[in-house]
This record gives C-alpha cells, sequence and structure tokens, in this order.
C-alpha cells in the first residue's frame, strides 16, 4: 500500500487476474506477475 499511496512505481510480484496476459489460461485464472505500482491504478 505504501508504494501506490507514495506512487513509488515499485516492481512487486502480485497476484492478478489474468485477463488474457497469458493466453493458454481462462481470464478469470489468477496468476503471478510482477506488477508497476503506481498511484490511482485502476487496473487497466
Amino acid at each position: 500500500m505504501k508504494s501506490s499511496y507514495n506512487d513509488s512505481r515499485d516492481i512487486q510480484t502480485l497476484n492478478v487476474v489474468n485477463l488474457g496476459i497469458l493466453d493458454f489460461l481462462l481470464d478469470n485464472s489468477v496468476i503471478e506477475a510482477n506488477c508497476v505500482l503506481r498511484s490511482g491504478c485502476n487496473g487497466k
């Protein structure tokens, strides 16, 4: 939460919904991915 609040744009490994990132898995599958954390990001 600190990274998101401070908009530090850290790269962290998070569990996220696939949404087509890996085309061989269902969109509603949960995957572990490296993410850049930004303030106010709505996941798009």
